[in-house]
């Protein structure tokens, strides 16, 4: 069974991959993004180990072929909620703040 659902491990970024996740959320973490639903072509075992990188995520843009029929990607956050950014300029530019 595959999984598009990918964790965002790096050196800004919440999980750093060199140290288990936080049990506790400080509060300018929060709004940080922990997974990205990944484009089908980077779907792994739901098992395996295998993360994303925040340059992955800046990299997808309007030809990305993203699970859903729409230009943007979900996203989870550190605080627990989810949601989306646009393909568009600013999307790109709050994608970036928020992954850190």
């Amino acid at each position: 069974m595959l999984t598009t659902y990918l964790a965002v491990v790096g050196a800004n970024c919440y999980f750093t991959g060199s140290e288990p996740g936080k049990a506790a959320i400080e509060s300018e973490r929060r709004r940080q993004i922990v997974l990205v639903d990944a484009p089908a072509e980077d779907a792994v075992h739901w098992m395996s180990p295998f993360d994303t990188s925040p340059e992955q995520i800046l990299a997808f843009d309007e030809q990305t072929d993203m699970n859903h029929h729409a230009a943007y990607i979900l996203v989870g956050y550190a605080d627990a909620h989810v949601g989306s950014y646009s393909f568009e300029s600013e999307g790109q530019e709050l994608r970036k703040d928020a992954v850190g």
